[in-house]
């Protein structure tokens, strides 16, 4: 019993740490947030990379700001709680953008070796797990 027992650990033990590391893996730095919202007549796009915040409207560059280092650790601070794998995955909590012309939103993390991306929601009712981000985002843009 005890050699079927060492036998059967010894084969299944490369699997489970196959299943443990690839269910599991988080990324390995934040290179970018790519925040987008969509109304009827402007296409807002907000870049934040490399302590700079960019603000784009209709693909055009509106404004570009150097962000502080203690405004980047609030925001990488708010996305730590977040395991960006699952992003797609996030509760929706409205989808008044289908009907009644709201404005909708997206959230793109780009990491060095992916990128992962929210599904669309409401740009005024972000799911709860980004209800800090995307305020402190378009604050930042106004504030600098």
């Amino acid at each position: 019993m005890t050699k079927v027992f060492s036998a059967l650990r010894g084969s299944c033990l490369p699997i489970l740490l196959l299943i443990c590391i690839s269910g599991f893996s988080s990324p390995e730095k934040l290179i970018q947030i790519h925040y987008q919202e969509v109304d009827l007549a402007v296409k807002k796009t907000f870049i934040y990379e490399d302590l700079t915040l960019q603000l784009f409207e209709n693909e055009t560059l509106i404004k570009s700001s150097k962000i502080r280092l203690n405004d980047d650790m609030k925001i990488r601070s708010s996305l730590s709680s977040l395991n960006p794998v699952l992003l797609h995955q996030l509760s929706i909590p409205s989808k008044k953008y289908r009907y009644d012309g709201a404005a909708m939103a997206r959230l793109k993390l780009v990491y060095m070796t992916d990128s992962f991306t929210s599904p669309i929601f409401d740009a005024d009712n972000p799911p709860s797990e980004l209800r800090y981000l995307i305020p402190k985002i378009k604050t930042l843009i106004q504030v600098n």
